[in-house]
């Protein structure tokens, strides 16, 4: 579609992506672009049928004025399509990985090149403490301490490669900022909602979730990094979304690449200590895509090499191996939802190139904790066993059963009746009849012991035979702790989409979240003004004016920001006029740039009598 596009719109929206990226800008922001390449009514009258086309958005503030976006889909395509277009060489490096050398700073000498586990395993560690734990609030609406050092014992994410982002956030001096950066995440995601005492994690949501491959946990990260982490400098952000878009595939790229591509674009200044201050912040991102999982960084001489981490788009199914030893050793990749399940009856010992838990009896009593059994757990285990469970694992399981949870002390609700016929009717009725003789059991003559886990049901069923309970009574909360069994679920794939309504806890710079999406027509806005007061005779051909006439035409073209035509020597020239200059002796004169010339950025003093002829050029909108 963008090559499709005639001439003056897709220079327009040229300048767009490079002056904004896809960063929100105003109608006064728009207009201070108007210049030689561009005059300002052709950029304002871009705006209409760049949105018809879907190239440009927009939200309306509540006080009635537009903010213009490009949509962050369309700047990246189209941003990856114009980077392609720079035939630099050479355009990828050809090295041996093992002469890689691991970046200095953040990540520890020694360490690997490749992308560390970040900021998905983090998450879901946090999912299984906020699940078996609980997180709670402070007074204040902060974090116990406690759970902070237990969390930031529990996260890998690298916290020095995080901090240049100079993130702010509520309690910065007792949160550590990993701690604040994955549960802000979490926030993002939807996976945490917040109450007024406690973060509690909104089980739907981390179902889907728990069932997404690595690939779409990253994919989002990236957005979300990008969108409220990085400071909202266009510069900044086509640097970072250029490393995004040129790292993909499996060939290393230099840093310095991006710079030049970017320069051969023009979206770039081309001077020596600005080069610096870039490359610094392409390797700012470099760590922290390093950190959190995005993208291989090595180091090669002076450059900084890297490649975007592209892992399984699909689902796989994973498994694990089990071990005579107890041992249950999984790959770094193996899907969320297998490991949730290992989590809920085994303890996690290591985490490298390969993951280990290890199979206790106290960790099986916990499982026995979280509503598994033995059956449950030798099921999941058969099922995902690579080479099958170990007959002295099977004993054990056995075993341990035998010896813990047998007998279980429950918590129950008492339903009275208030006399015998009621309580007939519900033995009629109820007790005898599936599935709520597993709900309901008789106590006595008038007393019932109750599930109270199908309270809903029961009231329901009591209702239908004319037995309607009093609704004094408020209920119990749902238990806290308990790990919903999920790998049995039944999955049914979920587009990835970003709903972009979670707020998280970091202060994000960007703006657009806090407006809806305009979806009212641009037409009879400012920007699509017909210039219908414009005279006729002024625009339709070069032609002979009076000086008082071109003064007013020129005059015009200043407010307007439009270009004029006019005939030097017997040549046609289009100029862009900046202002009007009033002579000592009365007489006037135009700044102006000459537009297409050798020197059109540079403002030249021109005399109304150096043209014959002129005309105002109006902006076409042609698609």
């Amino acid at each position: 579609m963008f090559a499709s596009l005639s001439m003056a719109l897709r220079s327009s929206f040229t300048i767009m992506l490079r002056e904004a990226g896809p960063l929100p800008f105003t109608f006064d922001t728009l207009r201070s672009w108007h210049g030689p390449e561009m005059p300002g009514a052709m950029l304002q009258m871009a705006c209409s049928p760049l949105m018809d086309l879907g190239l440009l958005a927009s939200v309306r503030k509540t006080w009635g004025e537009r903010m213009l976006f490009i949509p962050s889909d369309v700047y990246e395509r189209l941003l990856g399509y114009l980077l392609e277009q720079q035939h630099l060489q050479p355009t990828t490096v050809v090295i041996d990985e093992a002469l890689l050398q691991p970046i200095g700073g953040a990540i520890e000498v020694g360490s690997s090149i490749e992308a560390a586990k970040g900021l998905p395993l983090d998450m879901f560690h946090l999912l299984v403490f906020a699940m078996k734990e609980g997180l709670p609030l402070t007074s204040k609406g902060t974090l116990h301490k406690r759970a902070i050092s237990r969390l930031a014992a529990q996260f890998r994410t690298d916290e020095s490669a995080l901090s240049s982002f100079g993130v702010n956030y509520p309690f910065a001096d007792t949160l550590p900022l990993t701690v604040a950066i994955v549960i802000d995440m979490a926030l993002r995601f939807g996976l945490l909602n917040k109450e007024a005492n406690r973060y509690v994690v909104n089980e739907a949501e981390m179902r889907v979730w728990l069932h997404r491959t690595i690939q779409q946990w990253l994919d989002v990260i990236a957005q979300n990094l990008v969108e409220h982490y990085v400071t909202a400098e266009p510069r900044v952000r086509h640097m970072i979304h250029a490393v995004l878009e040129l790292g993909r595939g499996t060939a290393w790229h230099p840093d310095s690449e991006v710079i030049e591509r970017l320069l051969a674009m023009g979206w770039l200044a081309n001077d020596e200590s600005q080069r610096v201050r870039n490359r610094e912040l392409i390797r700012t991102w470099l760590r922290a895509a390093h950190a959190v999982g995005l993208c291989d960084v090595g180091a090669s001489g002076e450059d900084w090499v890297f490649r975007i981490v592209e892992r399984d788009a699909e689902a796989v199914e994973g498994g694990f191996f089990v071990q005579p030893d107890f041992e249950i050793v999984l790959p770094s990749d193996t899907p969320f939802v297998l490991r949730w399940e290992l989590e809920a009856f085994a303890e996690a010992q290591s985490s490298d190139q390969m993951d280990i838990y290890r199979l206790t009896r106290g960790s099986f009593e916990r499982g026995i904790e979280q509503g598994r059994t033995k059956q449950s757990v030798l099921l999941f285990l058969e099922k995902h066993a690579w080479s099958g469970v170990p007959e002295n694992v099977q004993d054990a399981l056995e075993l341990w059963s035998q010896q813990y949870g047998r007998v279980q002390f429950a918590e129950v609700v008492l339903l009275r009746c208030a006399d015998k016929d009621a309580a007939d009717m519900i033995k009629e009725e109820l007790a005898s009849a599936e599935p709520y003789a597993q709900w309901i059991q008789p106590i006595g003559e008038q007393d019932f012991a109750v599930d109270r886990h199908h309270i809903a049901e029961l009231s329901r069923s009591l209702e239908r035979i004319g037995l309607s309970p009093l609704q004094r009574w408020e209920g119990t909360e749902e238990d806290a702790g308990r790990m919903a069994q999920i790998w049995e679920d039944e999955y049914t794939s979920i587009p990835l989409e970003q709903e972009g309504t979670a707020k998280g806890m970091v202060y994000s710079p960007s703006s657009l979240q806090y407006y809806e999406i305009e979806t009212e027509s641009l037409g009879g806005d400012e920007i699509s003004s017909s210039f219908h007061d414009v005279p006729s005779l002024w625009t339709k051909a070069l032609r002979p004016f009076h000086e008082s006439t071109k003064k007013d035409m020129v005059t015009t073209a200043i407010q307007r920001q439009l270009q004029l035509e006019v005939e030097r020597a017997g040549e046609s020239v289009l100029l862009l006029p900046v202002s009007l200059v009033v002579t000592d002796d009365g007489a006037w004169k135009v700044e102006a740039h000459i537009v297409a010339g050798p020197s059109s950025s540079q403002l030249q003093l021109l005399s109304a009598s150096e043209w014959e002829q002129m005309r105002l050029i109006l902006p076409d909108v042609t698609i």
